[in-house]
């Protein structure tokens, strides 16, 4: 087997698990939201840019979480279920200990990268006075 069948067997389980689909729909989320704390940032509710660059790190932190969901999980009609691991036919597996577990795990990890980015923004707002730049001006002690 060859290079070439390998990255083809390869893209074709991406694919059958549905993890291009994750991978494309997690991008275009992760755009919009970028694009409404832009707008948002730069309107009603002004914030530094530090907060717009903690949302940036968020996002970029859930990333392959978001992959390794797509290609241990569906979300179907019946809920979160086990993608089948062997090619052929696609039959939906209940979760078991392991994956409630597993999943909870990925959930708990996505809630404290949010927490954390949540309070760097909360910080980076009571630093930084809107409008002003936080480089703008350097005090020395005497």
């Amino acid at each position: 087997m060859d290079s070439a069948d390998t990255a083809m067997d390869w893209w074709s389980e991406i694919k059958r698990r549905g993890v291009a689909h994750v991978a494309g729909l997690y991008g275009v989320t992760a755009w919009l939201i970028v694009q409404m704390a832009d707008v948002i940032s730069q309107g009603p509710f002004p914030m530094p840019s530090a907060a717009l660059r903690l949302i940036w790190i968020a996002l970029v932190l859930i990333f392959p979480i978001a992959l390794i969901f797509g290609w241990r999980y569906d979300i179907t009609r019946q809920g979160i279920v086990r993608t089948d691991p062997h090619k052929g036919d696609r039959t939906d597996h209940p979760l078991n200990r392991t994956d409630r577990v597993f999943v909870a795990g990925l959930s708990l990890l996505i809630v404290v990268i949010l927490l954390g980015a949540l309070v760097g923004v909360k910080d980076a707002i009571h630093h930084e006075q809107p409008g002003q730049d936080a480089t703008a001006e350097v005090r020395c002690p005497p």
